[in-house]
């Protein structure tokens, strides 16, 4: 019975096995072919990544010294105001008198916050940023009455402490014959005066 089976069915068998052989190649072929596609994206080299710029910003020193909480060195990415600085380096000290500061002023680079304490005077190396510094009545008035030794007359001369008529002549003699006064230590040069007498009036003299 089976042989009368395969007798009448032969053909169907061997289309059946064709149809198998035929599969099976072709899913050999696309094995084969992912195969070869992987091996060879592995083979090819990679690109290379592109550099990261960085982004280098230029730093700003400021060096803060007198009434504020925290003295020091601090560092800003741009120029900062006079109050920025201050709010850096902790705020004021209580003592501080804020009506003298220009709070919206620029600072520059590697340069010098000074804060006076009360009515402290300012350093001259160190003004206050945005502040017109002003002479008082009395600096003026202190100024306006030195005595010009390179233009004083006998009489004017005699008005300084220690000098008197013989002094004044001496000065106006070695002016004479010198030239004018280069700087207000070469009165020592003068016979008569010596040291003492000098640091007596060199606060009342000009040039």
């Amino acid at each position: 019975m089976w042989e009368v089976w395969l007798r009448r069915n032969w053909q169907w068998i061997s289309l059946a096995g064709v149809i198998l052989i035929v599969s099976l190649g072709l899913v050999w072929i696309n094995v084969t072919h992912k195969e070869a596609s992987a091996t060879k994206l592995a083979s090819k080299p990679m690109d290379k990544p592109l550099p990261v710029k960085k982004s280098v910003s230029k730093q700003l020193v400021i060096d803060v010294k007198g009434g504020v909480v925290r003295p020091g060195i601090y560092y800003f990415v741009k120029a900062p105001t006079v109050a920025q600085v201050v709010a850096t380096a902790g705020g004021f000290d209580k003592a501080v008198r804020t009506e003298r500061l220009n709070l919206a002023a620029k600072m520059a680079d590697q340069t010098v916050l000074f804060i006076p304490l009360g009515d402290a005077d300012v350093p001259a190396e160190f003004p206050l940023p945005g502040v017109q510094v002003k002479e008082s009545a009395g600096a003026n008035f202190a100024k306006s009455n030195l005595i010009n030794i390179n233009q004083a007359n006998k009489a004017e001369l005699m008005n300084l402490t220690g000098i008197g008529a013989k002094r004044a002549e001496d000065i106006i003699n070695y002016r004479n014959g010198h030239g004018n006064f280069k700087e207000k230590d070469e009165l020592k040069l003068v016979h008569g005066i010596g040291e003492k007498i000098f640091e007596r009036i060199s606060s009342q003299i000009t040039i």
